[in-house]
């Protein structure tokens, strides 16, 4: 599997999900299903992306958890940022800014996974490894 598919995943659905929410048939079960991770899950998982660039540094349940409450959190800031600008609080505006924060956190994500030549920090400390190891027992004996 590619390095980057939940990144293309991502961005493909912001967009199609606009694009169909702008020009799509009027019934609202299609719009809803395609808008709700559109609002619930993606302005969040592009940012946790672009935090934790490599998949290792979260396990899946934290990655999907965070993705959540991040994404609220953006959907909040974004409309109290419309509410004072002079576009409103309208359909257009908000999805426009929801694509901007999506598509700029995955291509961010995606610079930092170019970029990074390291593998991910080890999840135990160095202090603890240290004295699990062999050597400092045949010190002690």
């Amino acid at each position: 599997m590619p390095r980057d598919t939940d990144l293309i995943l991502g961005a493909a659905w912001s967009l199609g999900a606009t694009a169909l929410a702008l020009t799509g048939p009027e019934s609202a079960a299609p719009r809803v299903a395609l808008a709700l991770p559109l609002i619930l899950f993606w302005p969040g998982y592009s940012l946790v992306a672009a935090l934790f660039p490599q998949w290792e540094q979260l396990h899946a349940s934290q990655r999907t958890a965070m993705s959540l409450g991040l994404s609220i959190a953006v959907v909040v800031l974004v409309g109290l940022g419309l509410n004072y600008s002079p576009w409103g609080v309208r359909r257009d505006p908000i999805l426009a800014s929801l694509d901007g924060v999506i598509v700029l956190g995955l291509a961010t994500a995606a610079l930092r996974r170019r970029l990074s030549t390291e593998p991910p920090p080890s999840r135990n400390c160095a202090p603890c490894s240290a004295a699990s190891s062999p050597s400092l027992h045949s010190r002690a004996t």
